[in-house]
């Protein structure tokens, strides 16, 4: 019953942060503190939600312990190292000057994705899942990737695109980008 409490105020946070957000893009504005404040509790109830089911064993998989044991620590320790890249990158002056202006950066793992940062809480995240053998923690995982590609796919790339005015949308070109079209069924 928490956990779905917790997903619902979670996704009732989230839903209002993207309004918040939708109406500062659509007014060219600064979004609301409000609006951050929002996002930030939404995925950290999320966090602690799929981490309270991986160290509580939701819902176990019948998987190995040890297999489980080393994948999924293999697959967090890749993701954080990969937010480990994405934090010093926006850390470093050459590539942290590029990301406020349409010259974006396309060199390191930027190469890869627009945003690693993304990617490596994906992978820590099933690798947390993973080693504490958690089908419900996989699944809010699930729920918690969808949230992020729903609210970048409808909003955070309109609102980009006129932030830098033509120079995300030539980045976004150049950058290869996993991105799933449903249209009458089919997927491009």
């Amino acid at each position: 019953v928490l956990y779905a409490l917790g997903t619902l105020l979670s996704l009732f946070l989230s839903v209002y942060s993207w309004l918040e957000l939708r109406t500062a893009c659509r007014n060219r504005s600064n979004p609301p503190f409000r609006a951050f404040v929002a996002v930030g509790l939404s995925d950290g109830m999320h966090f602690a939600l799929i981490g309270g089911a991986a160290i509580g064993g939701a819902w176990l998989l019948p998987i190995d312990a040890s297999y489980a044991t080393v994948a999924g620590s293999v697959l967090t320790l890749v993701g954080l190292f990969l937010i480990a890249v994405n934090v010093m990158g926006h850390s470093s002056p050459g590539v942290s000057s590029k990301i406020r202006t349409p010259e974006r950066p396309t060199v390191g793992i930027y190469r890869y994705s627009r945003n690693p940062w993304y990617a490596g809480w994906l992978l820590a995240l099933v690798g947390m899942s993973t080693v504490g053998r958690s089908l419900l923690a996989l699944l809010l995982t699930v729920v918690l990737i969808i949230r992020i590609y729903l609210y970048n796919a409808t909003l955070g790339d309109s609102c980009l695109g006129k932030v830098f005015e033509g120079g995300y949308s030539s980045h976004g070109g150049q950058i290869q980008r996993l991105h799933v079209t449903l249209e009458r069924g089919r997927r491009s």
